[in-house]
C-alpha cells in the first residue's frame, strides 16, 4: 500500500469481503463480479477508478519496485494495456489498464472466461519485454509472486537479505 500510494491518491483494494481489509489505507471496493476471479477484480476496480489508467498489482507480489512502477506510469498512453512479458509469459497483475478495457472485460466475463489475458487481442496492448524491464529492475524481483510454499521460503530469504543490506546502507529503498 505504502509503495503504490507514492504513485497515486486512488489506491483500491477489491475484495468480496472488503470489511476484512478495513485497516488498510485504501479505498475498499466490493467485487462487482464475485465469481470472476482476478479478472472480475480488475473489472471491479476499473469500474470505480478515479483515473482513466490504473495500475493493477497482485497482493502476492512482495518486491514491487517503485522505479519500475514509475517507469511504467511515465510511458506514453498509446495503449489500453501495458504488461510485462518474460519468455512469452505475461504478468497481468503487474500491469496498467485503461478504463477502455471495461466493455471487453465484461463481455469476456459473461462467457465464463476468467483469464485476464483473454481480451488482450481486442485492445491496444503494449508489452514490456526483458531488456526494457531489466533496464529499470535488473533482477526482476518486482515480478516475483508467491503461489507455493517454496516461493514463500524464497521470498523470506530475499526479504531478509534486503533488510540486512538496507541496515548496512547498501540497498535502495523500494
Amino acid at each position: 500500500m505504502r509503495l503504490v500510494g507514492q504513485l497515486t491518491d486512488d489506491v483500491l483494494v477489491v475484495s468480496g469481503r472488503p470489511s476484512a481489509f478495513s485497516d488498510l489505507p485504501a479505498r475498499l471496493v466490493r467485487d462487482a463480479w464475485p465469481d470472476g476471479g482476478a479478472l472480475g477484480g480488475l473489472y471491479s476496480g476499473l469500474l470505480v477508478a478515479k483515473y482513466e489508467y490504473c495500475l493493477a498489482v497482485g497482493c502476492d507480489m512482495p518486491f514491487l519496485d517503485l522505479a519500475l512502477l514509475r517507469y511504467m506510469a511515465a510511458i506514453a498512453r498509446n495503449f489500453d494495456v501495458l504488461v510485462p512479458r518474460l519468455e512469452g509469459y505475461l504478468e497481468p497483475l503487474h500491469a496498467i489498464y485503461s478504463r477502455r478495457c471495461l466493455d471487453f472485460i465484461r463481455d469476456q466475463l459473461a462467457t465464463g472466461d476468467r483469464r485476464i489475458v483473454g481480451f488482450y487481442d481486442r485492445v491496444r496492448t503494449r508489452y514490456l519485454d526483458r531488456p526494457e524491464l531489466e533496464s529499470v529492475d535488473a533482477d526482476l524481483l518486482s515480478l516475483f509472486n508467491i503461489n507455493t510454499p517454496e516461493q514463500l521460503r524464497f521470498a523470506r530469504r530475499v526479504a531478509s537479505r534486503k533488510e540486512r543490506a538496507k541496515a548496512s546502507g547498501g540497498s535502495r529503498d523500494s
